[in-house]
This record gives C-alpha cells, structure tokens and sequence, in this order.
C-alpha cells in the first residue's frame, strides 16, 4: 500500500496490476468478495492513488505464515473526504469503543488541514472471518507534535531524519493503533535507536540480513532506499506489539521482475510457502509490486511482506 509517504507517481503507461480474474482464482473466496463489495462502482470514476499503477486494490502476502491481507480504495478517484467518510462507516462494526476517539482527532485534523487520500480499507481473515482495518490519512500540517501518542524517540531523529507520521491505522481485533512514519533515509545504527525505545535491543541485525539477501550485497552504509518509511503497532495498552520498515519495492530491489525474483529466491531457501504469490505474479509481463516491508514482532521472528497491486472487476473504467 503506498501511505502518500513513499509515492512513485501513478504511471501514464498501461495498467500493469494483476487482472481481476486471475486475483479471483488465487485468493481465498470470501476475502474476493469482500474486497470487491467494498468498491463503489457509481462514486469512483477513475484511477486510484492507492497504487502507482491506478488500482484500486493490493494484496500483501506476509511470510513465514503465508497470510494474505488486502487494501483497498473503496471510491476511486473520488475526492479524499469522500473516501474518509465512505471508510469511516465501512469500518464501524469494526473498531472498539476505544478506537473512535482516536479516529474522530484524525478526522477533525482532516477537517481544517488539506488531506491527500483520506483514508483506506484493510481486510484480512481472523479465525475464519473477515475483519476490517481503518486507515487514516494523518494531513501533513496536523499538529502531531499535541499527541504524544505520536511522538518517536529520540528526538533527535526527529529533525535529522525528516521524520513525521502519515498515517494511522486501527485494527478492532487488535485493538490501539499502528502509527506510519515517512523518513529521509536511515542508518542501521538508528534503526537501533529506534527499537531501543520499544524496548527490544539488537534486533536492527534481522531487517540488515534480509536486505542484504533480497540484494544479494553487503550493506555497508544507509539503508538502500530513497523511498522508506517505518510503522509502529501499538497495543491498547500503549505497549509496542511490532515495528515494521517499509520500502517501495522499486527503490529497493529495482523493477518487478527482480522483485518479484528475490522473493521467491529468498523465501525458497527458507522454505516459505509460495503457491499463491507466485500463481498471482506469473506471466510474460510481471505485475506492479508495491511496497516491501520488513517487521519486527515483540513475540517471534521478523515477517516480510510484498504488495502487489489488483485491478478490479470494474476495470473497463481505466481505459
């Protein structure tokens, strides 16, 4: 998912998203039909920004546990309050009593401050059900700095680093929230800095060896992007559940082919399953891949993550 921190620009040239029918046949039915129902054909007339590419949809497949979550642009290229509005109510079943507030400030900041997006929709399946995920667009002239909630340390980083939140997301089985940052580039030693203020030392080594597998080269210096950023998830409790570090999957492994080749590469050799990205990603043109993310969780080994984007039904709409 591209969180208008990390924007390549959509592309002029042809669609390069995986066709909706062959995204159909690969994923489970019950998420399909989600995503798909979430998607208004009358309010969205256009291309979306969810994508480089204009697709209205991206599927993140997560491994070691071979999950598989979506985000979707229900209105594409409908205005952003539209969106906000449209995904305030989708996610209402959703979302515990605790979470409104916090998505009633993002949404007054909305109101006073110009917004890109809006916000976005996550689906994922829980315990055989699928649940909803709210992504809010955090303006970038919000007074973040009033909600200590939002504050990284240390704070050095903060100026040296370009570093400010641009998105909230609330997930209702989780509960708290997860907080996305965009970044001017990073070393590894700061990497440390900021997982030593959750508490976990000396875990930066496991997102290094992964880049440098992805690659295929030692890193040496900053991390090898110019596109990145970073998310933190938080329990209802305030206690750190994950840390994650995203990419765009072009400014790190290069064009989708070689994406595309290094994560099979990589997760072969760790003995992933694969089937269903690799069904997905097939074919003599390999589709646009989104954002690469690498997460740290408080209770288990690192999770990699690869986006992938998906037209929808609707398709005939992007010419």
């Amino acid at each position: 998912m591209l969180l208008n921190l990390m924007y390549e620009g959509r592309s002029g040239n042809a669609f390069s998203g995986v066709p909706y029918a062959k995204f159909a046949s690969c994923v489970q039915t019950d998420l399909v039909q989600a995503a798909d129902g979430l998607i208004s054909a009358e309010m969205g007339s256009g291309p979306s920004n969810l994508t480089a590419v204009g697709a209205p949809l991206e599927a993140g497949f997560v491994w070691p546990q071979n999950d598989l979550r979506i985000t979707v642009d229900p209105v594409p290229g409908a205005a952003a309050v539209d969106r906000a509005a449209i995904s305030r109510i989708a996610t209402e079943d959703f979302l515990s009593p605790a979470q409104w507030p916090l998505a009633d400030r993002i949404l007054q900041w909305q109101a006073h401050h110009s917004i890109r997006y809006g916000a976005w929709l996550g689906l994922r399946m829980r315990q055989g059900r699928v649940r909803r995920k709210l992504y809010l667009d955090i303006p970038p002239e919000a007074p973040w700095q009033s909600w200590d909630s939002l504050s990284i340390s240390p704070p050095s980083l903060i100026a040296a680093r370009g570093i400010r939140p641009t998105m909230l997301g609330l997930d209702g089985d989780r509960g708290g929230m997860e907080i996305y940052y965009r970044c001017f580039g990073l070393y590894p030693s700061e990497l440390d800095s900021l997982l030593e203020a959750t508490g976990w030392v000396g875990r930066s080594g496991e997102i290094v060896r992964m880049i440098e597998m992805l690659r295929q080269r030692t890193l040496r210096h900053e991390l090898p992007s110019a596109d990145m950023g970073f998310s933190l998830a938080l329990g209802a409790d305030g206690h750190a559940l994950a840390f994650t570090w995203y990419s765009t999957s072009r400014a790190l492994l290069g064009p989708p082919s070689r994406a595309r080749e290094a994560v099979l590469r990589v997760g072969h050799a760790a003995g992933w399953s694969l089937e269903g990205y690799r069904s997905l990603t097939e074919g003599a043109i390999t589709p646009h891949h989104g954002l690469i993310g690498m997460t740290i969780p408080c209770d288990g080994p690192m999770q990699l993550t690869a986006t992938v984007a998906v037209d929808s039904r609707q398709e005939c709409r992007y010419g």
